[in-house]
């Protein structure tokens, strides 16, 4: 099998580990190891513990199309891929397709192909088939276009951040690292029909080197000035120069069709190249590509000639063509473009399979079907034996097999049994004596024994044991004193000594209803021979006292009691054990103590078939989902150990492993068999680290709709939203070139879920109706299931709503403060108005009461009433004069008092009503008469009216009614009841209306109109009447003759038993 790495033989391992309390070295040996260091480091040598590992990554794996023209790593750690049909962006398991075109025109006599740069800041550079360079932005994911830069084939950002690109024309124009034009430098190409510069590049002192169509030019600067100088080349005047490349003493061009050249930094011209180590180079070479690790291999990408790796530190070669029969390898040899990742990964660019990722990390050598001839039908590995070139294999169905490896390929042989009915069907176990004889395990056609020196398979015989040799062998243990140890399913344990040609069975178990099927047995350095149960448990037999100890028994509650597998750690004094459901077990022999490693613990899974360790003291496993590695960060009292699960992807052979086929050899090399072949590694390539895996967010749906952003999501830190945008859904991916696939999810979302919560390999994050408030979503990935990536974090902040708002809220309470005070201020007005309106309609009812008691008590009255009683007194009439005083008085009291009343008693109004009428006869000499009649439905004493209601009216039937008449005159006054109205009927039988309006003036008319329209008005603003109703009525009285005989006055007032103030 084939390797490209350069590394000291494993011969001269180190054998003392500082983290690894149990491992000592002598001084002898620390000699011994000096001295091969130092001679391995003056002849290095190659070794073959671990093969070359390709991946393929191509449009079945959604690459928009598999060739790739040009290759490049961004500083967020995605990788770019350009081909004709878009732009690649991959994320390790993924990726985005950005519709940027690009040539792939390959012609020998001419070149061009697409370009891609990423400069110090971080944006990506293109030259797509337009040959117009744009920039990708690396924070908005925008594309700027240079037209000014048109017809660019190639690229280059210097050290001191100039962006120079060459053009078909011969020049180079220059940018600043301001993108800001800086100048041309135009290439001397004297009458060239090519003028097409292909590369350009920079050497470690600043120079300026460049690959063009018309031959090779070193620029330099001096003061912002470039001088250009052609380079010779020796047989090379007519070639086209395609690609140029320093490694820091070299200079290495490329050439379409002309092999590649090289010049030291010492050497004047350029020489031809014929040999790379021991490879020479074919003539008609054509490389597109020249890179360099870090381990100082250069890799040659050609076209058709597949790829050339030469380190010249020891100047050793190789050429890697295309091999479809073998796994992990390259397919295609058109190589287009080619990269060196951050992990010192070689990335090639094919013109018709996509990219091949030579992975400089551990990884596993494998053999599978595929690789045996086809007439052997090389199946499962059920054993494994190895040695110090070959690999032994105990097939399922087709006997024992070995692979002798060499540096160029794999010879296979296939050793069967003689005899008739011998089989080897399902070799499950495979030990070798010490005389190299093997000795070979079958569960149901017996043992059987391979010599050292012959390919002939014999059976031992086994009826001394079982009649029918069934013994039903479940595994096989060479302890190394000439003895094999058998673990059967129903005989227990039996001892083979192998020079006596002797079996010995050995009864452990006294119960029969326990089962005794021995799986697997494993000697300690004390005597003991461990054995592990099929569903007993473990059991110890010490060898020379022939004594059994059953440790774990079928009833323990300790731990598993299915054993699948056991390896003694002697530098410890450890038993590890493999169970069929509880993981990995540790026993201290010591101590008796048990520590359990589990799928909780990181372990991809609990079943375990294999268990070995390595120099370093790490555990290596095998179980139902691939190989795992338990790495201890100091000493082995540290129970927390650093797990790293390898999978499919890693070059296993399956998922699925086997029990019993694991070994490991004398140099250190691991050996695991499984359901497809075997796979085997030296241990001590491997490193254990954490992963460096993360995550970013891919894209953000709102209301299921794509966020918009302007820029890049996976940049984004921080989301402002409004309120109804709430329905949120995150895609994540994971950023890692090697291990995405792997990838399992974790996240929360402060406020709702303040714990982790583990969603498996689902990317997709949901939140619903989410309130507004600020929230930190945080995710972390993990690729092994142990070791999670610092949290990606985006800060959401989703805003109130607007009615929700302070201000919003503020402005209410302000509007409603407002509305209330206006309002506040309003209703006070209005109550004052009211009350003003109360206040002036009080003043309107005193002045009506004021025009009514003026009007009642006229002056012409008082006047009249004075002379009457001055008349009196002259007469000496003291005593009618002093009667007329005191009802006078009285009724003027009576006035005044009432007038400031809104209501009085029916009694106190009738009182002043008959002083009123008393006065009247007095002046008139009693020339009429009068009565006043109570209703008895009414009570005087309880029925309120207004006061002085009634006198105006009486008043006026006695002066324009009664007093012209002069005889037989009457005035009748009485109250009834109707309804709920008290009635008033005034009635006198003078002249009546007509006859009285004869006899008055003009003003008397007005003082009478004035009068009964104030009462009336008195009435409508107490009582409210409504509009068919009405309070007064005058009526004039007939006789049968038509003559005149009387007026009658009807007042209607409400009836009222409450004074109303």
């Amino acid at each position: 099998m084939k390797n490209t790495a350069w590394v000291i033989d494993s011969a001269a391992h180190l054998l003392v580990n500082s983290n690894f309390r149990c491992y000592f070295i002598p001084i002898k040996n620390l000699v011994l190891f000096l001295f091969f260091t130092c001679l391995l480091a003056i002849c290095p040598v190659r070794v073959s513990s671990q093969n070359d590992y390709f991946r393929n990554i191509n449009s079945s794996l959604g690459l928009s199309q598999n060739s790739v023209v040009g290759i490049a790593l961004d500083s967020s750690g995605f990788v770019w891929m350009a081909t004709q049909d878009g732009l690649n962006k991959y994320d390790g398991n993924s990726f985005t397709l950005y519709n940027k075109y690009f040539e792939n025109f390959t012609p020998f006599n001419e070149l061009q192909i697409g370009k891609l740069m990423v400069e110090h800041s971080g944006d990506l550079w293109i030259i797509p088939k337009s040959k117009i360079p744009e920039c990708r932005n690396n924070m908005t994911g925008s594309f700027a276009h240079y037209p000014s830069l048109k017809n660019s084939i190639c690229l280059l950002q210097r050290k001191n951040g100039d962006l120079l690109f060459g053009n078909t024309s011969g020049k180079i124009k220059i940018l600043n690292r301001k993108r800001q034009p800086k100048g041309d430098i135009e290439l001397p190409l004297n009458g060239n029909i090519n003028r097409t510069i292909y590369c350009i590049s920079e050497d470690h002192l600043g120079r300026i080197w460049v690959a063009s169509g018309a031959g090779i030019f070193l620029i330099t600067e001096n003061k912002n000035r470039f001088s250009v100088k052609q380079i010779h080349v020796e047989l090379g005047e007519h070639n086209i120069y395609c690609y140029v490349f320093n490694d820091g003493t070299d200079v290495w061009v490329s050439t379409l069709g002309k092999g590649i050249y090289k010049k030291s930094l010492a050497e004047q011209n350029f020489k031809r190249v014929w040999k790379i180590g021991n490879i020479t180079l074919p003539e008609n070479l054509t490389v597109y590509s020249i890179i360099s690790q870090r381990n100082n291999n250069i890799w040659f990408s050609t076209f058709s000639k597949g790829i050339y790796c030469y380190n010249p530190i020891n100047n050793l070669a190789k050429q890697y063509v295309s091999n479809r029969s073998k796994t992990n390898w390259i397919n295609y040899n058109y190589i287009l473009s080619s990269m060196v990742d951050d992990d010192d990964n070689v990335w090639f660019g094919s013109d018709g399979d996509g990219v091949y990722v030579l992975e400089n990390k551990f990884h596993f050598n494998i053999l599978t079907k595929a690789d045996a001839p086809r007439e052997f039908n090389f199946s499962q590995a059920r054993s494994i034996f190895a040695d110090s070139n070959s690999i032994w294999v105990g097939n399922w169905q087709n006997g024992l097999f070995r692979i002798t490896r060499s540096e160029t390929e794999l010879k296979w042989k296939k050793f069967e049994p003689e005899g008739f009915n011998a089989s080897l069907d399902n070799c499950i176990g495979l030990q070798q004596a010490k005389n190299g004889d093997f000795y070979l395990a079958t569960p149901y056609e017996g043992l059987y024994m391979k010599p050292n020196k012959s390919n002939k398979i014999k059976k031992i015989d086994l009826k001394e044991i079982a009649s029918d040799q069934l013994l039903g062998i479940n595994t096989i243990k060479y302890t190394g004193d000439n003895v094999l140890y058998l673990g059967t399913q129903k005989y227990g344990l039996i001892k083979y000594m192998i020079s006596q040609n002797k079996l010995i069975r050995f009864e452990l178990l006294n119960d029969s209803s326990i089962g005794s099927s021995i799986r697997c047995i494993e000697p300690d350095n004390n005597g003991n021979i461990w054995l592990g149960f099929d569903n007993n448990g473990i059991g110890k037999f010490n060898i020379k006292t022939q004594k059994f100890t059953h440790v774990i028994k079928s009833n323990s509650s300790i731990t598993s009691t299915n054993i699948k597998c056991m390896r003694y750690d002697p530098n410890c004094n450890f038993l590890w054990i493999g169970s069929n459901d509880k993981g990995l077990l540790r026993l201290n022999i010591k101590t008796t103590k048990f520590e359990k490693y589990d799928i909780s613990s990181g372990l991809s899974n609990n079943t375990i078939y294999g268990i070995e360790l390595d120099r370093k003291g790490n555990i290596w496993v095998s179980s139902n989902k691939g190989i795992s590695v338990l790495v201890f960060d100091s000493t082995l009292s540290n129970k927390v150990p650093l797990i790293t699960n390898f999978m499919e992807e890693d070059g296993l052979q399956s998922l699925e492993f086997n029990l019993g086929a694991n070994y490991k050899d004398k140099k250190g090399y691991i050996y695991f068999g499984g359901i497809n072949g075997v796979n085997w590694f030296d241990p001590d390539l491997f490193k254990s680290q954490t992963p460096n895996s993360k995550c970013y967010i891919s894209s953000i749906l709102i209301n299921q709709s794509k966020l918009k952003s302007g820029i890049e999501t996976d940049k984004i830190k921080n989301l402002v939203l409004e309120y109804f945008d709430n329905n949120l859904t995150f895609e994540v991916k994971t950023l890692d070139l090697e291990n995405a696939r792997k990838a399992k999810y974790r996240y929360k979302l402060d406020r709702f879920f303040n714990s982790w919560i583990q969603t498996g390999s689902n990317n997709y994050f949901t939140f619903t109706n989410l309130p507004p408030g600020e929230f930190t979503f945080s995710v972390s990935v993990s690729t092994d299931g142990v070791y999670w990536s610092s949290p990606t974090q985006l800060h959401l902040y989703i805003k109130t709503p607007w009615f929700k708002t302070w201000w919003f809220i503020l402005t209410i309470f302000l509007f409603f403060a407002g509305f209330g005070y206006w309002y506040y201020n309003y209703f006070i007005k209005a109550r004052r108005a009211s009350k003003n309106l109360e206040i002036e309609f009080q003043k309107e009812v005193d002045r009506l009461q004021s025009i009514a008691l003026r009007s009642q008590m006229n002056p012409h009255f008082v006047f009249n009433c004075l002379n009457a009683i001055e008349y009196l007194i002259i007469k000496k009439d003291y005593s009618n004069a002093l009667e007329y005083l005191n009802k006078f008085s009285k009724l003027l009291r009576f006035s005044l008092e009432n007038s400031q009343r809104n209501q009085v008693l029916l009694k106190t109004e009738i009182e002043v009503i008959n002083l009123y009428i008393e006065l009247e006869r007095l002046r008139f000499e009693d020339n009429f008469e009068f009565s006043i009649n109570v209703s008895e439905e009414l009570d005087p004493e309880s029925i309120f009216i207004p006061p002085l209601i009634i006198q105006p009216i009486v008043e006026n039937s006695i002066k324009h009614g009664l007093i012209p008449k002069m005889t037989n005159c009457f005035l009748s006054i009485n109250f009834v009841l109707e309804g709920t109205n008290m009635i008033c009927i005034v009635e006198d039988n003078g002249i009546g209306r007509v006859q009285s309006e004869s006899h008055k003036s003009s003003i008397s008319i007005n003082k009478i109109s004035l009068g009964l329209k104030t009462t009336v008005q008195r009435l409508k603003i107490m009582y409210h009447y409504p509009s068919d109703v009405e309070p007064f009525l005058i009526e004039d009285l007939y006789d049968e003759s038509g003559q005149s005989e009387g007026t009658r006055v009807t007042l209607k007032i409400p009836f009222q038993t409450r004074k109303k103030d």
